[in-house]
């Protein structure tokens, strides 16, 4: 049996609103097909004004409840809302055996820490780089401990904290990544960022323009590469039919 709970610290004045918050968070969870578990309110003097708490029959089951979450946009949209609304939050896993009836020792589950820079992280690479491809790469680190990190750090620091400083226009910031990747001969994530190039407006013209200049300054061999790569992903594009 697997036991995970969540204990809010609301800010101040907002445990009333935590308390219908998470109330409104087990509903959604109904609706994307999980557990809705329990919900307790806090004293909320020593301790957490709200908890939540759900029970698994195995790891499997709990591995699932948390990649469905991690990837649902309703779910995400309420995990956004309850930050505002909270100081801070832990979350506990706990295993009973129930072959020897001990209790282990709690364990944290492999899971985001969904500060609000990594909120608005996601959201902005889904709008550069698309849904599918974001995730993708969030479900696999979700369920690898080991890819999980540098995830955290790409979506919260990159994209969260770097990607959306107002000095430069996303147009900008993609014509500087694929430079930049093209340069250092990164070909799949020059690949991505000439998708994400073009959905944050740098034309075909733009692009074969940035990678001749790419040829003067780093040699034409990688003009060439760049010039292969980027048809590829044009071509990718063009053929998937709109929807």
């Amino acid at each position: 049996m697997f036991t995970e709970r969540t204990e809010y610290w609301a800010k101040a004045g907002q445990a009333d609103a935590v308390l219908q918050h998470r109330k409104h968070a087990s509903r959604v969870r109904e609706q994307i097909g999980l557990k809705p578990g329990i919900i307790r309110r806090g004293s909320g003097t020593d301790g957490p004004d709200v908890t939540w708490q759900c029970d698994f029959d195995h790891a499997e089951e709990h591995a699932a409840d948390l990649r469905i979450r991690d990837t649902s946009e309703e779910f995400t949209a309420v995990r956004t809302q309850m930050n505002t609304l909270i100081d801070r939050f832990e979350r506990r896993v706990e295993c009973d055996d129930d072959d020897t009836n001990a209790r282990h020792e709690p364990a944290t589950a492999p899971s985001f820490d969904r500060t609000p820079a990594f909120e608005a992280g996601v959201a902005l690479r889904k709008a550069v780089l698309g849904d599918a491809h974001v995730e993708r790469s969030l479900v696999n680190a979700q369920a690898d401990p080991f890819l999980l990190p540098i995830q955290q750090l790409t979506t919260e620091f990159g994209w969260g904290m770097v990607w959306d400083r107002p000095g430069l226009t996303r147009k900008t910031r993609s014509f500087l990544s694929c430079s930049f990747l093209l340069a250092l001969g990164r070909h799949d994530e020059f690949k991505t960022h000439v998708r994400g190039a073009i959905n944050n407006g740098v034309s075909e013209e733009e692009l074969i323009e940035l990678i001749i200049q790419a040829g003067v300054y780093c040699g034409f061999p990688v003009a060439l590469e760049g010039t292969r790569l980027a048809k590829s992903v044009l071509d990718e594009i063009k053929s998937t039919p709109s929807t």
